[in-house]
């Protein structure tokens, strides 16, 4: 490192030892440059005061002392050299060498000829700053300090000593010979002070060697002799812009990273990185236009000035809202516009897209109107709902939204399951539910739900027990209320369509039933009786049957839509009871004639892989004093936040199932009903019937120790540690209902008990054959997850499952080939055709069980018909399907169709619970307090819903459309 002396008469010298004689060139940038220090001391003034480096240049004169008698620094004594040896050879002589002649000063370069350092050199090499002279001359340093503005820097420090010079104060007791001297020497401290403000202090760079007999690398430069310094950073700013030029954005980023990194607030730093954003915007405007809008919004954020910037966000803009506007998606061409309208409210880009959406609404109002005037509503409403989407600031949009909407409401709601679509789930889902409470109407119905069910019908004004029970007189109602979409029932309709279920030799044969019903008899068109063998404990679930529904031939039908409609119930979804293997359907093939519907109260209009729609059966009268909904939309999204946020949009009105974890904060809004469902949802293991598990008890223990029930319903069903919306459970109804059984313990979590159960049981089917354990999962999100994180219970247990999924399935069914397709749809899955599954489920040909385990969520609102049909897989109660049960259990689930009375009932249904949950026959899991969530603008829905659509043709909903800025 370079030392600095001080000569007696107080100049400044600069010495530098271990410097080889010679001249060594010096690169700057790209360039070379023969730089020697008498170079510097004449161009510059360094070293020694100007007057004596201009003296220095001048010929041996004997008026010129400084020649006589030349200022040398001070070097370092070096070692004598010994003398050479006389058979030495001499000294080769050195390349490009050249002694100094004083005329090397004009080879300083001039700024317009220096190079601009590279990415490599500015990366790896050491940084150097540029101090370029009043004369155009560059001078090449090592970084200097203080940085940046070091000339603004000095001058402010020369001025404030200069405001504040020393004044010594002679100290109590110090001679004046002493305080002179120390005077003098503050004073002298001062003034070298400030010459110290008057020049600066710079190093050559390493790389550069000079004569250590004539100069050193440190020099002081006087600052009147410069006109700027270039420092480091800013020849990486300089090579940025280069770079940005050039079109390499990336190598530009990366130097931008370097200086954020070490100097984050360099002057200049901020505006190559707009620039930068900006040049990245120009180059991903045509493949990312998205992506291009982002970055200019960004630098619009931080300099709205920035230049060319308004022209090209609307350039950008108008290319997102035209692509948007050709796949009709007005939402977000509205969403670009607001985005370019809250940066540049007044661009000629807002003010054209603004009047041309406004265009678009009033001509799809104008065609709303027209088409409310030629009677057709359906059309009208939803056209006016497109124009509320395309431009609902549109000042002819409330009148007509309005009427249209209340003369045809549409009920929006979103999903994450559609009925019918998972083929890989046999068994009915709760939104298999929603389409069979839509289109399939019961002589009794569950209302509510206090301890038990209670049931309420819309076809009886009247039904008188006599005879203690054993015989009941129904009056049926003549004229159902305006707003009811149902058929009217004569009494020759309900006792046929009962005869049927009592007749063995029908498709429809309940065997149920049948040991209850004794004789029908009509006695006018509109009353029959019911003489019973044995009084039923509950007439309301005994009779909770599908009503008799004939065509509707009042309702015209398009042929498309009829054809849509007559294949609803076949080939969408499963809408009634599902016929035997042994009794096939003798349903005909649906005809493709303009025919009227035969589902009530709904029928299903429309239907696609990610959208169905339901339409009111029969229309209310054209002079009906309320409306009410008259169509009902169900949209599919993948997942729940997607679904809230089509709710939150507005785009959806009602969402049935919501995870509990949202619920709150939709509650913290103030704009949605959050009504809980009046019986919570149950999530269980069911095992099938004809599953070799039934056969090994041990086995199915360990499966249920092995599960960590609190912590996977804490943490994947809930999302709540203190477990506010859910609890564990031991039974199939809820644990609110007088049939729940609270003395009966969950299983707890123990692995390894569940290890020794599992080992055990595997040790017992030495020599047997063990078929892998299917699992088929509900389609819902959560219960998958919580299906997935099951199965690695029960791995760590060392019980291996496999989940049947629609992938497996298709890959399954691939790999057996066309010849055995049909058989491996059927061991697959069983579920070939969804309107029968679940009888493919639980009667196949073949002996084997399709399936082993699977995960269901279910809602059992009445355990004394429900149980039976759920334990066996079948859609009534036959005793033929329970003999895979104990024989007591057998004898306890037929005692329960005898009972008489609700009180026996419940405890029958509380020792069948326990004896369920000792066998293991099913593995019971939780229940969720589960709530359906509307907007504030659909009215009289029910409080406590025991389903997604409870009374829905009394629903009213009121005309409404978001206004909010779409975001």
């Amino acid at each position: 490192m370079s030392k600095r002396g001080r000569n007696p008469g107080g100049t400044i010298q600069a010495s530098q030892a271990g410097r080889a004689p010679g001249v060594r060139p010096l690169r700057i940038g790209t360039g070379l440059l023969m730089l020697t220090a008498a170079a510097l001391l004449s161009v510059a003034g360094l070293g020694k005061g100007n007057d004596e480096a201009r003296a220095a240049e001048k010929p041996d004169t004997p008026g010129n002392p400084a020649a006589k008698a030349p200022m040398e620094p001070v070097a370092k004594p070096t070692a004598k050299k010994p003398p050479p040896a006389e058979d030495a050879q001499p000294p080769a002589k050195a390349k490009r060498s050249q002694k100094f002649t004083g005329r090397e000063s004009q080879q300083l370069p001039r700024l317009e000829e220096m190079e601009l350092p590279t990415v490599a050199d500015l990366l790896q090499k050491p940084p150097v700053d540029w101090i370029v002279l009043k004369s155009g001359a560059v001078l090449v340093v090592q970084p200097i300090e203080p940085r940046p503005d070091t000339l603004q820097k000095l001058r402010e420090m020369r001025q404030k000593l200069i405001d504040n010079p020393p004044n010594p104060v002679r100290q109590p007791g110090e001679s004046r010979a002493t305080f002179e001297i120390r005077r003098a020497k503050i004073l002298e401290e001062y003034e070298q002070q400030k010459l110290r403000t008057m020049r600066l202090e710079v190093s050559l760079p390493d790389d550069v060697v000079l004569d250590e007999n004539q100069a050193a690398s440190t020099y002081l430069l006087d600052l009147k002799k410069i006109q700027e310094i270039i420092y480091h950073e800013d020849l990486m700013l300089r090579r940025i812009d280069r770079l940005i030029e050039q079109g390499r954005l990336q190598t530009a980023y990366e130097l931008i990273l370097i200086l954020e990194r070490k100097v984050p607030g360099w002057r200049g730093l901020k505006q190559r990185r707009q620039r930068l954003s900006f040049a990245e915007a120009q180059k991903r405007a045509e493949t990312d236009p998205e992506a291009a809008l982002a970055l200019l919004e960004q630098v619009h954020d931080e300099n709205p000035r920035f230049p060319r910037l308004a022209e090209e966000l609307g350039r950008v803009s108008d290319r997102l809202m035209q692509a948007a506007l050709q796949e009709k998606d007005y939402r977000r061409v509205r969403f670009f516009l607001a985005r370019l309208r809250r940066r540049e409210a007044k661009h000629p880009i807002v003010r054209q897209w603004e009047s041309k959406l406004e265009q678009i609404a009033d001509r799809l109002l104008e065609q709303s109107r027209q088409a409310s005037a030629q009677g057709r509503h359906d059309q009208a409403a939803l056209l006016a709902e497109e124009a509320a989407r395309v431009w609902p600031r549109s000042s002819h949009l409330k009148a007509i939204h309005r009427r249209a909407l209340t003369r045809y409401q549409i009920l929006r709601v979103g999903v994450t399951v559609l009925p019918g679509r998972s083929h890989a789930f046999p068994l009915p889902s709760l939104a298999d539910q929603r389409h069979r409470q839509l289109t399939q109407l019961m002589l009794f119905e569950p209302d509510h739900f206090r301890e038990a069910t209670h049931y309420r019908t819309r076809f009886f004004d009247a039904w008188e027990p006599v005879d203690l029970g054993r015989e009941t007189h129904f009056t049926l109602r003549q004229r159902p209320a305006y707003r009811e979409s149902q058929p009217i029932l004569t009494a020759s309709d309900v006792v046929a369509s009962l005869s049927a279920r009592l007749d063995r030799t029908s498709d429809t044969y309940d065997e149920r039933l049948a040991s209850f019903v004794r004789s029908l008899v009509v006695r006018s068109p509109f009353e029959f009786s019911v003489y019973f063998d044995k009084v039923p404990a509950r007439l309301g679930a005994l009779l909770a049957l599908p009503a008799p529904v004939r065509r509707v031939w009042d309702t015209k039908m398009p042929p498309k839509a009829a054809e849509r409609s007559s294949k609803s119930s076949d080939t969408a979804v499963h809408a009634g009871p599902k016929p035997s293997p042994t009794r096939p359907s003798r349903a005909e093939p649906p005809s493709t004639e303009a025919v009227s519907p035969t589902t009530f109260p709904f029928y299903l209009h429309h239907s696609s892989p990610d959208r169905l729609v339901y339409r009111r059966t029969r229309s209310e009268p054209q002079k009906a004093p309320a409306r009410h909904v008259a169509e009902i939309v169900e949209t599919r999204y993948p997942t729940y936040p997607k679904a809230i946020q089509g709710l939150l949009r507005g785009d959806v009105s009602m969402l049935p199932e919501v995870p509990t974890w949202y619920l709150k904060p939709l509650r913290e809004t103030k704009d949605y009903f959050i009504l809980p469902y009046a019986v919570p949802t149950t999530h269980l293991i069911q095992i099938h019937p004809k599953s070799w598990l039934q056969r090994n008890r041990e086995l199915r223990r360990a499966m249920a120790f092995a599960i960590n029930r609190e912590q996977i319903l804490k943490e994947v069903v809930l999302h709540d540690e203190a477990m506010k919306h859910g609890r564990l459970v031991t039974g199939f109804t809820a644990s609110t209902s007088t049939a729940y059984n609270d003395l009966v313990e969950p299983f707890p979590h123990n692995r390894t008990l569940a290890i020794s159960l599992a080992t055990v049981a595997i040790s017992r089917m030495e020599g047997k054959k063990v078929a892998p354990i299917r699992m088929v999962c509900d389609p819902d999100p959560i219960a998958r997850e919580a299906a997935e994180r099951i199965i690695q219970d029960w791995a760590r247990a060392g019980v291996t499952v496999t989940l049947v999924t629609q992938e497996t399935e298709t890959a399954v069914a691939a790999a057996k080939g066309n010849g055995r397709a049909e058989d491996a749809g059927g061991r697959a899955s069983g579920a070939a055709n969804k309107g029968k599954r679940l009888e493919t489920a639980s009667n196949t040909v073949s002996d084997e069980a399709p399936w082993d385990v699977a995960y269901r969520r279910l809602r059992m609102i009445e355990p004394l018909t429900e149980l039976w049909p759920f334990l066996t897989l079948q859609p009534t109660a036959e005793v033929r399907s329970l003999m895979f049960l104990p024989v007591r259990l057998r004898q306890e689930l037929i005692a329960l169709d005898s009972v008489a009375d609700w009180a026996s009932a419940v405890t029958a249904l509380r020792q069948l619970q326990e004896d369920l949950h000792s066998q293991v026959l099913f593995i019971p899991l939780w229940e969720v307090d589960d709530a359906l969530v509307i907007r504030k603008n659909i009215q009289h829905a029910p409080v406590n819903p025991m389903h997604a659509y409870q009374h829905v043709e009394r629903w009213q909903v009121e005309p409404w459309y978001s206004v909010a800025e779409p975001r």
